[in-house]
């Protein structure tokens, strides 16, 4: 009994010890505090046009995302709770945009998750390019007025989030 308890006690510490670690990571980018790079495509849920011009009067949380990469599975719980912190608030949109990934698995992968913002797939990665994205997880906070107020690198919290925002706010 005693050696089971050991081998499950070993086990889990070498899971936490091994788990990518969130810590809303924000990096320095020239888009900070310029007006945000336009977006348009469809919505890999609804096959609706979606433009970041839609969400204006809103702070806008844009996450690049693939269904192989690792950190993003870590953070996804992460954005679906802060999306339904928010989801009645009205205040806050959320939009995925694909990065090296088919529509296909990344629609599973947020449907797996319990996602449901709309998401683009960024084929051609022109998206990325214009937002400076090396590789998922990356973020960034549009404020309602269109201005790039963050980026983020790695996987982010609700909580990250939120401060995020409330700093944002506070300084209006």
């Amino acid at each position: 009994m005693s050696l089971t308890v050991l081998v499950i006690a070993i086990s889990l510490i070498a899971i936490l010890a091994s788990r990518p670690q969130i810590n809303n990571v924000t990096v320095s980018s020239p888009l900070l505090g310029n007006q945000a790079p336009n977006i348009s495509g469809l919505s890999l849920f609804s096959n609706k046009s979606i433009s970041l011009n839609s969400f204006k009067g809103k702070y806008v949380v844009i996450n690049f995302f693939a269904s192989w990469c690792s950190p993003c599975h870590v953070e996804e719980p992460e954005l679906v709770a802060f999306n339904f912190e928010h989801y009645s608030q009205k205040n806050v949109a959320m939009l995925g945009i694909t990065f090296d990934d088919t529509a296909s698995n990344a629609t599973g992968f947020l449907r797996s998750n319990g996602a449901t913002w709309p998401a683009i797939e960024d084929r051609s990665g022109s998206i990325a390019i214009s937002y400076g994205v090396s590789e998922p997880p990356e973020t960034f906070l549009i404020s309602p007025e269109g201005i790039v107020l963050a980026k983020l690198i790695g996987p982010v919290t609700q909580k990250g989030l939120d401060s995020l925002i409330s700093k944002s706010a506070s300084k209006n």
